[in-house]
C-alpha cells in the first residue's frame, strides 16, 4: 500500500497493512457497488475520491461521474456506483483514488 494512501486513511506508514482493514466494499440492496472509507481527519492536504468503471483495463474510463456520494465528512467517505452490477456486460469495478495537489 502506498504511503500517500496510508496517510489519507490515517494508517501508520511503517506498519504493513491490507486495504481491507481500511475500507469496505459491498453490494447495496439495489445491486450497486458501494465503498465506505475511514478518512484521516488530519489529512486535509489530500483528496480522496471513489471511482467506478466497467472496463478494468482502461484507466481513462475510471471516473467519479458514475457515482453518488452518500457521505463525505472529515472521517468518512461513502459512495456508490450508479450502475447495478447485474446491468453491466463485463462487470463493475470500484476503487479509491488518493491524490495530493
Amino acid at each position: 500500500m502506498a504511503n500517500l494512501l496510508k496517510y489519507g486513511l490515517g494508517l501508520n506508514p511503517q506498519v504493513a497493512s491490507s486495504p481491507s482493514t481500511s475500507f469496505l466494499t459491498a453490494v447495496d440492496p439495489s445491486g450497486c457497488l458501494r465503498m465506505t472509507v475511514a478518512k484521516n481527519p488530519a489529512a486535509i492536504d489530500v483528496t480522496l475520491a471513489i471511482e467506478v468503471t466497467g472496463e478494468l483495463g482502461d484507466p481513462s474510463t475510471r471516473n467519479t461521474a458514475g457515482t453518488t456520494v452518500e457521505q463525505d465528512t472529515l472521517t468518512t467517505l461513502q459512495a456508490r456506483d450508479n450502475t447495478p452490477v447485474s446491468a453491466a456486460a463485463q462487470g463493475r469495478f470500484i476503487r479509491l483514488k488518493v491524490t495530493r495537489p
